[in-house]
């Protein structure tokens, strides 16, 4: 009977033992420590050049212009975009005003796509040349912008028709950039008067 006793006494012990060990293996605490680096999107607008009264936002994303125009006088406006993050992006355009009975009566425009350029390429020869714009070999349509490049833009507003009364107008060009859900944008914003006498 003792040793029956001795034996059960044993066995509990030593089942006591395992799960003691067993239950100090499972409460070990387990660090990982790792680094994530999220994707940065952003578009700015690095440079521009223009003939009429250009202001810059503080955060290089809004270029506003000011100024006059005449029957037949064109408009041109380069800016270039750089895409500042670390994705390519697809770039599209749109444009916007507040009158768009003279805008489509008496305006007429194009758009001109340079690029993608890197910091290193030499990007004068459609840059700085405003005054033959727009170089033979430019696109009507933007190129996917890579990561750290450079898009040169072109833009001419014509008024080609006498309207019928002085007025201004404000025209929005505004550039998106779209990556999977993520959107970035920059706009020039023109407000053009036109007085009548003006030829």
């Amino acid at each position: 009977m003792n040793k029956q006793i001795l034996a059960t006494f044993t066995i509990l012990l030593f089942a006591l033992a395992i799960t003691g060990y067993t239950y100090s293996t499972w409460i070990k605490t387990i660090n990982i420590q790792n680094t994530i680096e999220t994707a940065q999107f952003e578009i700015l607008i690095q440079n521009h050049n223009t003939t009429l009264n250009p202001q810059m936002s503080t955060d290089n994303h809004t270029l506003e212009i000011q100024g006059n125009i005449s029957i037949g006088e064109t408009l041109w406006t380069g800016i270039i975009i750089k895409n500042n993050g670390t994705t390519p992006t697809t770039i599209t355009y749109k444009i916007n005003t507040n009158d768009s009975l003279t805008w489509q009566t008496n305006f007429t425009h194009s758009e001109h796509f340079y690029g993608p350029y890197t910091e290193t390429d030499d990007i004068s020869p459609v840059w700085d040349q405003a005054t033959t714009m727009p170089p033979s070999d430019g696109s009507t349509t933007p190129p996917e912008l890579l990561a750290q490049n450079m898009l040169v833009i072109w833009q001419n507003i014509t008024l080609n028709e006498t309207p019928p009364q002085p007025f201004t107008i404000e025209i929005t060009v505004t550039y998106t950039a779209t990556w999977q859900g993520w959107t970035d944008a920059v706009s020039v914003i023109y407000t053009l008067t036109y007085q009548q006498g003006e030829t």
